[in-house]
């Protein structure tokens, strides 16, 4: 038996009730690394979450042209908040990566294209220590 569509699924599925939501209450918590202080636990709200994908967006010129090579951890703002909620603000494609592997990466991205990535100091270390025919991809 096929699996349905995405459209089909939405159209043929259960009806739900709508959750009353305020933007203002809690509905996400992540980890802090510990940067610049003991590392923690912070709840975030929509409101802040929309603000933050959607204004750093619009500030480096991010969009539905956009391809996003998503390898930051979910469990972090680098993760979750844009790597997940700015392509769906903004209408851009996201190619996630779940297995961080420097080599994958650099594969993946020339299969698929890429545009934009958030990038920690590890990820450009070792992105930058491939061999040199790796460049080219990562154009």
């Amino acid at each position: 038996m096929a699996l349905p569509t995405l459209a089909q699924a939405i159209e043929q599925g259960p009806v739900i009730d709508p959750v009353e939501q305020d933007p203002g209450h809690p509905c996400l918590v992540l980890a802090t690394g510990g940067t610049t202080g003991m590392p923690k636990s912070v709840m975030h709200c929509s409101e802040t979450l929309v603000y933050a994908a959607r204004n750093f967006g619009r500030a480096i010129g991010y969009g539905a042209d956009d391809v996003h090579v998503a390898i930051a951890p979910y469990g972090h703002a680098g993760g979750s908040v844009f790597e997940m909620y700015m392509p769906l603000l903004h209408g851009a494609a996201m190619l996630p990566i779940a297995q961080r592997k420097p080599r994958d990466v650099v594969d993946t991205i020339e299969r698929y294209g890429g545009t934009f990535f958030i990038a920690m100091g590890t990820h450009v270390y070792d992105l930058l220590a491939l061999e040199p025919s790796a460049a080219r991809q990562l154009r």
